[in-house]
């Protein structure tokens, strides 16, 4: 299996716009964003919107529920205006923010961003979700797919035609993805999992990197909440400090909790576990997309972190 962005002729696009504004369309431009989406800029009196491009309207409409539910002076999530289709495929406008995508910065901009960084994310995670079901990936709707966090862990060895990923477990014969290691690093989170609670927050699920924006030290935008879920709040912190590799997000949010007062058992444990469900994701991931060299790299940053002498119970 294999994946590749979908495409769209401009003038298909301008012409769509011209239907969904009556003002002139300035300033298109194709923007280098994540390995799924095709997104464009493009503004209207001067004013800025996204339009982006998918073959789902799931994680379109994932954004419209995050912006309807969730968005606040502490959490800014862009305004979803439409949603519709076009040429077989389906497209989203939003409302751009200013700032500039913390993957893009030098490591002096993103490191005096941090702090903001990590108070946002405090943010989502104390969003109040008592009226939401279930754990684990969200729908449309707000609803988890799992009735526990543990299930929705464990789940990642499975199957799900109708899931992004349909019957992956082809990958093992048609690409490099390796059953072993695989299977290794998924006993090893099992093993884990005993130490992780049944708590349900709000969790971004992609949080950093091209889906934040930030602008003079401050959070501007949280995008894409295509993998937003309820679960454990570390998750995220794991997810930070999986990808960001140049920084140690671990022991930065261990600082940040403990200058809060808040007590979290079994830390190491729990973002061990984490950090062994995010790899699996990132080299499942990348061997669909046919991206070796990522691979390779999601591997092996995977077993340098949950192999690590110095994690220690807590």
């Amino acid at each position: 299996m294999s994946y590749s962005k979908p495409t769209i002729d401009t003038d298909a696009i301008l012409t769509l716009l011209r239907q969904q504004f009556a003002d002139d369309i300035t300033r298109l431009e194709s923007i280098q964003s994540g390995h799924v989406a095709q997104t464009y800029s493009f503004a209207v009196r001067e004013k800025d919107f996204i339009i982006r491009f998918n073959t789902s309207n799931e994680a379109f409409e994932k954004d419209a529920y995050a912006y309807n539910h969730f968005a606040s002076d502490n959490i800014p999530i862009p305004r979803v205006v439409n949603i519709g289709a076009i040429n077989g495929l389906y497209y989203a406008i939003s409302e751009k923010f200013p700032g500039t995508m913390v993957n893009y910065m030098t490591d002096a901009e993103f490191r005096k961003v941090i702090p903001s960084l990590m108070e946002v994310l405090d943010h989502i995670h104390h969003v109040d979700v008592r009226d939401q079901q279930n754990y684990g990936y969200m729908n449309s709707r707000g609803s988890g797919q799992h009735t526990s966090w543990h299930e929705h862990i464990a789940s990642i060895i499975e199957e799900d035609p109708a899931d992004f990923f349909g019957r992956w477990h082809t990958l093992f014969q048609d690409s490099f993805l390796e059953k072993g290691v695989f299977d290794t690093i998924y006993q090893k989170m099992i093993d884990l999992l005993d130490y992780c609670p049944e708590e349900r927050y709000l969790l971004h699920g992609d949080y950093g990197f091209d889906n934040v924006l930030a602008y003079e030290g401050k959070v501007t935008a949280v995008l894409d909440w295509a993998l937003s879920q309820y679960g454990d709040f570390l998750y995220d912190v794991a997810y930070l400090n999986y990808f960001a590799f140049q920084y140690t997000f671990q022991e930065y949010f261990r600082q940040f909790y403990a200058s809060k007062g808040v007590s979290v058992p079994y830390y190491n444990e729990r973002m061990r576990c984490y950090t062994c469900y995010i790899g699996l994701s990132a080299m499942r991931f990348f061997a669909s997309m046919q991206l070796e060299r990522e691979y390779v790299w999601a591997r092996t940053r995977v077993l340098s972190l949950v192999t690590d002498s110095s994690s220690h119970k807590e």
